[in-house]
């Protein structure tokens, strides 16, 4: 690949998630030389239509292991249908041909096409589901293809510079992923010492579940959200204002906010085809995004019932809902919110443009109306350690819960850091002086980075959080994983079932739930 398209080296991630709804450049579509796919792909008509197109060329007869797909619809990751062995899979190394493949035809697509970069990234990112488990034969292997999958990814991104995440949708596989990066040496070679050590200190709050995610702007930008400036640029441009921005950047964000809504009304009272509800609609319509970036993915992998964002989209919370995690979303217009975990939309919601934070009137409102929602936040603060992240430390709405928390919890030369950690992309010593008191500030990259090279570390900061936060262990027990098990842990498993199998059945029917709730914990088919 070309140097303006590619970095000198790249990092695998690894997700829970769908893969449908990961903003990366390109994605592998499992499927054999005679096109047959899973049925979980067949209700996207525009991807059905691209496979059909495929019949006739060399990969069908068999010649090429993986083609890029012509779809209908271009505004969207290039699936890379790529074939699993036509009559089962005998072993999972018969894997790493397809998998090679496929990084090979992601590298010349994107190369030839000459497609930009995804929004705030510095490198292409290559997104691998769990694949060959199903009609590939390779259901009774699943840990030996983690292995596989996990070296073979591993070695593509070293191979052509980018970055690669695999995208799980078992708890078990996920785990057992984990497991082995953690054990790895050099899972996260790029990452500072001083930025794993912070990552192993969070990981002592986190695993207390004590770490509450708290996200700006930032972590929707991957996605194809706009920063806050950016935000306001295109409404500007929108209503007329493009000519207007020099002169409108003098004022405060809040005040340009309440310029162009007033703007948007004269528009409205001018013309009886448009509504007053023209500049909310108008923002809903930037921040509806379809598919989120990797940091979102990360953040709602945190171990934590709660989650605090200042953004309108709705990123975060699909990204819990495909981990199997949903949220209950404060505010919200329904009454189905009964998830034990939540996220609170400090500034609204796009599917609810009238709960939308942005002009002065709006802070206003919402301090005079929405007392509660604050008082969550600063419970929180009290009682929990916010992770900051995207997060640019101005917003007026959050000095103020900072303001009211400083007053409520005594400070001595002693007292910790006790508000949280935020975690920023470049390193500025005023901002550290403002705030060192109050927060760890943790810095990515130094000042002169490129923001999207820091927001690249960023995301391999979270991701190494994630995987050392990852605390799930059903691939213990589960039988489709023993494959893949170390020796000591395989030990552990033939205690353990010898335990299951031996269990009297006179015990305390109390002990014996605790002990069945452990056993189903670490996989156990009762």
């Amino acid at each position: 690949m070309s140097n303006n398209l590619s970095r000198p080296s790249g990092h695998l991630f690894v997700i829970m998630g769908d893969i449908r709804n990961i903003n990366c450049d390109a994605w592998l579509l499992p499927t054999d030389s005679m096109l047959n796919v899973s049925p979980s792909w067949q209700d996207d008509s525009d991807l059905v239509a691209g496979i059909h197109k495929l019949r006739g060329t060399a990969f069908e007869l068999g010649d090429v292991l993986a083609k890029p797909l012509p779809l209908l619809d271009g505004d969207r990751p290039l699936p890379i249908a790529t074939a699993v062995p036509l009559y089962g899979l005998d072993a999972p190394s018969q894997l790493r041909a397809p998998l090679d493949a496929f990084f090979d035809a992601a590298a010349q697509q994107l190369e030839t096409a000459n497609t930009p970069l995804k929004s705030g990234r510095s490198n292409r990112l290559l997104a691998v589901p769990f694949f060959g488990t199903g009609g590939a034969g390779g259901d009774m292997q699943r840990g030996e293809i983690i292995k596989v999958l996990l070296e073979g990814l591993a070695a593509g991104t070293e191979r052509h510079g980018v970055d690669a995440v695999l995208v799980l949708w078992d708890p078990a596989a996920y785990g057992l992923a984990q497991s082995m990066r953690r054990a790895s040496a050099d899972a996260w070679p790029t990452l500072e010492e001083r930025l794993q050590e912070q990552v192993r200190r969070l990981t002592d709050i986190g695993s207390l579940g004590k770490l509450v995610p708290f996200m700006g702007a930032g972590t929707s930008v991957s996605g194809g959200g706009p920063q806050w400036s950016t935000l306001l640029n295109d409404l500007a441009s929108e209503i007329g204002l493009g000519e207007h921005r020099e002169a409108l950047q003098k004022l405060g964000s809040l005040d340009q906010a309440s310029l162009i809504q007033e703007r948007f009304a004269e528009r409205a009272s001018k013309d009886a085809a448009r509504s007053n509800q023209d500049f909310r609609a108008a923002i809903a319509s930037k921040v509806a995004l379809k598919r989120y970036g990797l940091a979102p993915a990360l953040l709602a992998s945190i171990p934590s019932d709660g989650a605090i964002t200042l953004n309108y989209d709705e990123l975060f919370e699909t990204a819990s809902a495909d981990q199997g995690k949903p949220r209950s979303i404060i505010p919200s217009s329904t009454d189905s919110n009964t998830h034990q975990r939540w996220l609170l939309k400090l500034h609204g919601t796009v599917s609810l443009p009238d709960s939308i934070v942005l002009t002065r009137d709006d802070y206003l409102g919402f301090k005079a109306n929405k007392q509660a929602l604050t008082g969550l936040v600063q419970a929180h603060l009290m009682t929990h350690h916010m992770l900051f992240v995207g997060f640019g430390l101005s917003d007026q709405h959050f000095h103020e819960i900072i303001h009211d928390v400083r007053r409520a919890i005594p400070h001595t030369s002693n007292t910790p850091h006790a508000l949280g950690t935020a975690l920023v992309l470049t390193e500025d010593a005023l901002q550290r002086g403002l705030w060192e008191k109050h927060l760890d500030i943790v810095h990515m990259s130094p000042a002169d980075t490129p923001l999207e090279d820091a927001g690249r570390t960023l995301e391999i900061f979270l991701d190494m959080l994630s995987a050392r936060l990852a605390a799930n262990h059903t691939y213990l027990l589960a039988h489709k994983y023993e494959g893949a098990l170390s020796d000591p842990d395989r030990h552990l498993r033939d205690k353990l079932l010898d335990l299951a199998a031996h269990l009297p059945e006179d015990a305390s029917p109390g002990a014996m739930k605790i002990v069945h709730t452990m056993m189903a914990s670490l996989g156990h088919e009762l």
